[in-house]
């Protein structure tokens, strides 16, 4: 269901790119390139996630979830930190999909969503590809003129 939205919603955003084209506010070109973000490259990355991973507590928190499940107070009592800030941070990683969790009676117990960090890796993986791609094969712009004064 979610997948059917976000491409539904993909789609609209590429109607109303076209929409802006046909109306001026927008240069072809750039309908071209942004369309081609969207639907062509395979990189996703959702920022939520790398937001939610570029707090350092967080970070330690799926670290400490890597090695399997803990309840919330083991989280806080590893990171030094309070039962609600613990339970603030995980909240942030449960709404990026980083983090499941489950209520058992009054404890909450999180476990790392693997499928959220290899989507992660792979779009990180991907644009390191391209980038090793382009610095092979890109011509370079702004080439200084040669030495015997040849353009």
């Amino acid at each position: 269901m979610l997948a059917a939205y976000s491409i539904g919603l993909l789609t609209s955003c590429a109607s109303e790119i076209r929409r802006a084209v046909r109306k001026g506010r927008l240069h072809e070109s750039n309908e071209c390139l942004i369309i081609k973000l969207m639907f062509e490259y395979p990189v996703y990355m959702d920022t939520d996630v790398l937001e939610s991973l570029s707090d350092t507590r967080r970070l330690a928190i799926v670290d400490l979830l890597a090695d399997g499940e803990r309840c919330l107070c083991d989280v806080s009592s590893a990171l030094g930190i309070s039962n609600a800030l613990a339970s603030h941070h995980l909240k942030r990683l449960r709404e990026s999909g980083i983090v499941v969790a489950e209520r058992r009676g009054v404890w909450l117990h999180c476990r790392l969503a693997p499928d959220a960090l290899d989507t992660l890796a792979s779009a990180l993986s991907t644009l390191a590809s391209r980038a090793r791609e382009s610095d092979r094969s890109a011509p370079r712009c702004c080439v200084p003129p040669s030495e015997d004064g040849a353009s």
